[in-house]
């Protein structure tokens, strides 16, 4: 394992183009969770994001944010702020590096 990492090639671009893919949905379970941080309960969160979610599963011309964005549920809980940080994919990768330098050298 050790030695396919450190010849692991990375492709920045096919990562976001992977992750754009989802549309979005990857991003449910952040959200979700931040509603809960809010005051919600897991199941009262959960059914406000998955109205969103079912919405962009069924239409492949949508996305999560967008869908969130215009939700009035959501928006009482979180403002356009918090879900466009949530949404920044950068979030999801910060940690690679160093999840790469300790796989290498363990």
């Amino acid at each position: 394992m050790t030695k396919l990492i450190k010849n692991l090639i990375i492709y920045p671009e096919n990562i976001q183009k992977n992750l754009n893919l989802t549309r979005g949905l990857i991003y449910s379970q952040t959200i979700m969770l931040r509603m809960i941080d809010k005051g919600l309960t897991r199941e009262e969160a959960y059914s406000i994001v998955q109205k969103s979610s079912m919405e962009v599963w069924a239409d492949k011309d949508k996305n999560l944010k967008a869908e969130l964005l215009k939700s009035g549920e959501v928006l009482r809980y979180l403002d356009k702020e918090e879900i466009e940080n949530i949404f920044n994919s950068s979030k999801m990768l910060e940690n690679v590096d160093y999840i790469f330098k300790r796989s290498i050298y363990s």
